[in-house]
C-alpha cells in the first residue's frame, strides 16, 4: 500500500509459501501528471538467489584457497632453501668443533648463505693452516701465549727461576753417512718423542729441537732442580733401554742446571721464537756437550739444593772441561753402568739363549713323536708335541724376548720343529694317500674330479708306486673333496716325484712359512710366536702333509701383501 499511496518502491520480507520460499518487490507506476494509477509487484524466487551467491562464495573461497597454497608452497621453499643452508652451515661448525680439520663447505645458491659458507670454508682452511703448525709450537710458548692474553707484556720479557735440561745424541750426526735418511730420521724421532714424554710427566716442557738435542725448561714448581734431575735420569736410562737392540749402539749425554733466566719472544720481522735466555742456559748446553756418554752433569753448588735421595745419585766431583773453557772445573756426576758392544752382544745372546733353551725341548718332544710315531698309539705322544709346543709359546710370549736376535732364533726353531716331522709316516690318519693319488690324477688326467680311485683298481698302467698309495685310500668311490688350491700343491709334487709324501711335507711347510712371513707386517710379537709355533700347525702340516698348510700360507700371503702396500 505504501507503493500506491506514498508512490514508494518497497518490499516484503521473506516469506514461505507453498512452494518455497520468496520476497516480493512493489514499484509505484505513475501518469504524466504524478499520480500513481497503478503498482508492479515482481515476485522472486529466494533459494535461486541464494544458490547462486553460494556458488559465488564457493569459487571466490577456491581461488583463495589456491592463491594461498601456492604463497605458502613458494614461503616454504624458500624458507627450506635458507634453513638448508643455515643446517649445513650448523653441521659444518660442529663438525670442526669436534676436532674436523678438512671441513669443508660449499652451497650452490647465490644468497648471503653461500657467501656465508664461503667464508666459513675460507676459515678453516686458514685454521686448519695454523693447527698442523701446533705440533711445531712448544708447550712451553703455547702457555706463555695463552697468559699474555690476561697479563700485558708477558711475552716482552721476564725473569724467572728455572732448572734447565739438556740433552744429546753422542755419534747421532755420523750417522747421517752410513743410514738412510729415512731410518735416520725415524730414529730421531723415536728418541725425541721418548724424551719429551719424560719431561711432560715430570711436569717441565720442551723448549727446543736443536737436531739430536733437547733443550727443557722447568718452571712454575719448588722443586724445578729436583724435578729436571729425575727427569735427566729416566731419560738417560728409557734410551738406553730403547737404544740398546740398534745394530749402531747411541750413547746420551746430559747435564742440569739452575738459575735466573729472561724468558721471553727473541724475534725478527718474519719470525718469532719465545724461548729462555741467560748464562744457566749455556753453561747446560757446554756440560751436555761435554758429558761422556750415559753422563750427567751437574754444576756442584746445586747438589745440596737436592734431597737425600738424589744427592747420593752424585757421589763423585770429576774436572770437566768444555770447548769454551781452558781448565777444567769440578762437576758433579752421574753416570749410568756403560754399555759395551761386548756387553750388548751378550745381552742380545741371552735374550735369544732362552729361546733356544725352550726350543730344544720342543724339538725333542717333537722328535719322540716323530720316532714312536710308527711303533705306538700316536695320542699320548700327539698330546706331549702339544703341551710342548704351548709350554714353549707361553715361555716365549711371557718373556717378549722382541729383539732381532730372538726373532730370528723363533726362525729358526719353527722351521727345525716342522723338519723333524718330514719323512715321517702319520700313524694316526691315513689321508695323505688321497693327496697322493689326487696330484697323480691331475698331472696324468688334468682333473682330479672326474673319476673316483676305485675306477683304477687293477688298471695296469697306474705305476707299482700308485698301486701302492692307491691301496691306502679310505672312501676310494669318491673322486676328492678337495679345492683347486690344495689340488695344485699336491699336483707340483706329483710332477715332481709321484708318490712322495717327503716332499708335499716340504712343500706345504715352505708354503706355509712363506705365507706367516709375510704377515710380520701385521701381527705383533705375540702373535709371530703364535703363528710360527703353534703346535697344531707343525703336527697338521709337517707330519702330516695336510694340505691346510696352502691355505694358511695362501691367506697370509694375501694379508701380508695388503699390508705391505698399506691396505686394511
Amino acid at each position: 500500500m505504501r507503493a500506491w499511496n506514498n508512490g514508494e518502491v518497497t518490499s516484503t520480507d521473506i516469506y514461505e509459501s507453498d512452494v518455497g520460499f520468496w520476497i516480493s518487490g512493489y514499484a509505484p507506476i505513475r501518469n504524466s501528471a504524478g499520480t500513481t494509477v497503478a503498482v508492479l509487484e515482481v515476485d522472486a524466487q529466494v533459494q535461486r538467489y541464494d544458490r547462486a551467491l553460494r556458488e559465488k562464495l564457493l569459487i571466490e573461497a577456491l581461488v583463495t584457497a589456491f592463491a594461498l597454497t601456492i604463497a605458502l608452497m613458494a614461503v616454504m621453499f624458500l624458507t627450506r632453501q635458507l634453513t638448508w643452508g643455515i643446517e649445513r652451515l650448523a653441521l659444518a661448525m660442529k663438525r670442526f668443533e669436534r676436532g674436523e680439520e678438512n671441513v669443508q663447505l660449499t652451497l650452490d645458491s647465490k644468497d648471503e648463505i653461500s657467501a656465508m659458507a664461503e667464508t666459513f670454508s675460507s676459515m678453516v682452511f686458514s685454521v686448519g693452516e695454523r693447527l698442523k703448525l701446533l705440533p711445531f709450537v712448544s708447550q712451553f710458548t703455547a702457555r706463555a701465549v695463552e697468559k699474555s692474553r690476561f697479563v700485558e707484556n708477558w711475552l716482552e720479557g721476564q725473569e724467572q727461576e728455572v732448572a734447565v735440561l739438556m740433552t744429546a745424541v753422542r755419534g747421532f750426526t755420523r750417522s747421517a753417512e752410513d743410514m738412510a735418511p729415512d731410518e735416520l730420521l725415524r730414529r730421531l724421532n723415536m728418541l725425541l718423542s721418548l724424551q719429551s714424554k719424560v719431561v711432560i710427566a715430570h711436569g717441565g716442557d720442551v723448549d727446543q729441537f736443536m737436531g739430536d738435542a733437547v733443550l727443557a725448561v722447568f718452571t712454575g714448581h719448588p722443586d724445578n732442580l729436583a724435578r729436571a734431575v729425575r727427569c735427566a735420569r729416566e731419560i738417560l736410562s728409557r734410551v738406553q733401554r730403547q737404544t740398546d737392540a740398534w745394530p749402531q749402539n747411541r750413547a746420551l749425554g746430559a747435564a742440569v742446571n739452575y738459575g735466573r733466566v729472561v724468558v721471553g719472544a727473541v724475534r725478527s720481522q718474519a719470525r718469532r721464537d719465545y724461548t729462555v735466555i741467560g748464562n744457566p742456559v749455556n753453561v747446560a748446553a757446554h756440560l751436555c756437550a761435554a758429558a761422556k756418554p750415559w753422563e750427567l752433569l751437574l754444576p756442584p753448588q746445586w747438589r745440596e739444593a737436592l734431597p737425600a735421595d738424589l744427592q747420593a745419585d752424585f757421589p763423585e766431583e770429576v774436572p770437566v772441561r768444555t770447548k769454551h773453557e781452558e781448565t777444567a772445573s769440578p762437576m758433579r756426576s752421574h753416570r749410568r753402568t756403560k754399555i759395551t758392544q761386548t756387553a750388548m752382544v751378550a745381552k742380545r745372546m741371552g735374550r735369544s739363549g732362552r729361546i733356544h733353551w725352550v726350543g730344544l725341548v720342543g724339538l725333542v718332544g717333537y722328535a719322540v713323536l716323530a720316532w714312536k710315531a710308527e711303533t705306538m698309539e700316536a695320542r699320548p705322544w700327539l698330546a706331549l708335541a702339544l703341551g710342548t709346543g704351548w709350554v714353549t709359546l707361553g715361555w716365549v710370549g711371557w718373556r717378549q724376548a722382541d729383539s732381532p736376535a730372538a726373532r730370528r732364533a723363533v726362525v729358526m726353531w719353527a722351521v727345525l720343529l716342522r723338519l723333524v716331522g718330514v719323512g715321517t709316516t702319520p700313524s694316526w690318519e691315513d689321508d695323505y694317500y688321497r693327496y697322493l693319488w689326487d696330484g697323480y690324477q691331475t698331472v696324468v688326467t688334468g682333473n682330479p674330479y672326474a673319476t673316483a680311485p676305485a675306477m683304477a683298481f687293477g688298471d695296469p698302467e697306474v705305476p707299482e708306486v700308485m698301486a701302492a698309495v692307491l691301496d691306502g685310500i679310505n672312501h676310494p668311490e669318491v673322486p676328492t673333496i678337495y679345492g683347486p688350491l690344495p689340488q695344485g700343491v699336491f699336483a707340483v709334487a706329483a710332477w715332481m716325484r709321484p708318490g712322495s709324501l717327503v716332499l708335499l711335507q716340504v712343500l706345504l711347510v715352505l708354503i706355509e712359512l712363506a705365507g706367516w712371513w709375510s704377515l710380520r707386517r701385521v701381527v705383533g710379537w705375540g702373535g709371530w710366536v703364535l703363528v710360527w709355533w703353534c703346535p697344531l700347525a707343525v703336527t697338521e702340516i709337517a707330519f702330516t702333509g695336510h694340505p691346510e698348510g696352502s691355505r694358511r700360507g695362501g691367506v697370509g700371503g694375501g694379508v701380508g701383501g695388503v699390508a705391505a702396500r698399506g691396505g686394511h
